[in-house]
């Protein structure tokens, strides 16, 4: 399993709400994680209000560092599923 990281934008300054950049390496794989019409996102959009936005194979989420954090982790760990071939239900 590949590592998933995280970058963030060199020209920024760290700040509590500087957007978090996530790239996945599997673009077959994103179809399901993001969901029909990007559903899935935006579920995680609403339970943690943060924002998020995709552009190929990058997300970027924006909101309170400690919510970014969250659905950081949550979109990993889905990905992290849909790799060992475990359904999103």
């Amino acid at each position: 399993m590949k590592q998933l990281y995280k970058k963030q934008d060199s020209k920024l300054k760290p700040h509590k709400d500087s957007p978090t950049h996530l790239e996945f390496e599997n673009n077959e794989l994103l179809i399901e994680l993001f969901g029909p019409h990007e559903k899935n996102l935006r579920y995680i959009e609403t339970e943690l209000e943060v924002g998020i936005a995709t552009r190929g194979n990058t997300v970027t989420i924006t909101g309170p560092a400690h919510k970014t954090q969250l659905a950081e982790k949550a979109l990993n760990q889905l990905y992290t599923m849909l790799e060992e071939g475990k359904p999103l239900d």
